[in-house]
């Protein structure tokens, strides 16, 4: 598992949809590779076994002026920069 904190900058490297994405009202939302978000929780535990282990990271992002967070597989993140 690779070593991530809160506070890094990040992007993924496949698209990920955010948390309530198209539900109750919202729109569609992905974080899309090269954009960038923040670590928001490490070592999440999964509640379903799922490809690419057992924990995933939050990350929190903006698009179109909103907040908005996905969880991602660590093998999908990549660092853009260690916040200290």
């Amino acid at each position: 598992m690779k070593t991530f904190r809160v506070g890094d900058i990040v992007t993924v490297t496949e698209k990920e949809e955010a948390y309530y994405s198209n539900y109750g009202g919202n729109p569609v939302c992905f974080l899309e590779p090269g954009e960038t978000g923040v670590i928001g929780a490490v070592k999440v535990p999964k509640v379903f076994r799922t490809p690419g282990g057992d924990y995933f990271c939050c990350i929190d992002f903006v698009k179109d002026g909103r907040e908005w967070r996905a969880g991602v597989d660590y093998g999908n993140i990549k660092l853009v920069k260690h916040i200290n």
